[in-house]
């Protein structure tokens, strides 16, 4: 809360900020818990159904 005031955002401004970051970055692992679970997983068992998933974030006040 303290970084989002310091630049004039909401909380979910500024978490909507770092998850486009992390978007734009390919997705990385974001510890060593998610990165085992990406190197277990099979390209195969994708239920996404295509090779570029979508960002889809919502705006303060609104669903996801």
């Amino acid at each position: 809360d303290e970084r989002a005031e310091k630049i004039g955002l909401t909380r979910g401004g500024y978490l909507r900020k770092i998850l486009v970051q992390w978007y734009e970055n390919g997705c990385p692992p974001i510890n060593k818990i998610d990165q085992l679970v990406i190197q277990s997983e099979s390209p195969y068992s994708s239920t996404q159904g295509d090779d570029n998933p979508s960002l889809k974030v919502a705006e303060d006040g609104e669903p996801s």
